[in-house]
């Protein structure tokens, strides 16, 4: 498995597709119930692979990504060939984040920048999912462009 097996919740949510996939595999509405039954690491086999293809095409259309930690803010903008980053650390525990970045911000010795840029080693929808399993999540390219207006 490459990345990971979708919830139950996020199955249920992609059932018309899911039921497509199926077919496409030539599994109908009785061979599925059978296999159910009769060879459940079939259907786990199934829903791998349904899973994989699924995160592939979600983590490929991702080019933003944020976390937001205790202490710490990170901006990341993924292409094919590179992931950009720009990390806050804030040295001074008074201040909530994100809430407060641009009181922050503000303050230069309060906070330490650092940005950074490397080429990517693996597929970029690999190195996307090890950042979501680290604790990212989805961010926004107007978001990237405010963290960079408001650091110049």
């Amino acid at each position: 498995m490459r990345f990971r097996k979708l919830n139950f919740e996020e199955l249920t949510s992609l059932e018309k597709e899911f039921k497509e996939f199926l077919i496409i595999n030539h599994i109908h509405d009785e061979e599925w119930r059978s296999l159910n039954k009769e060879a459940p690491e079939k259907v786990s086999a199934l829903v791998e692979v349904f899973s994989d293809t699924v995160l592939l095409k979600v983590y490929g259309k991702i080019s933003y990504l944020e976390f937001y930690g205790e202490d710490i803010l990170s901006f990341f903008k993924i292409d094919k060939e590179w992931i950009n980053s720009i990390h806050i650390q804030v040295s001074n525990s008074e201040y909530e984040l994100p809430k407060q970045i641009d009181e922050i911000l503000t303050h230069p010795e309060k906070f330490k920048v650092h940005k950074g840029q490397k080429k990517l080693v693996n597929f970029k929808e690999d190195e996307v999912h090890q950042l979501v399993l680290k604790g990212c999540f989805v961010g926004t390219e107007d978001s990237w462009h405010a963290i960079e207006n408001l650091l110049k």
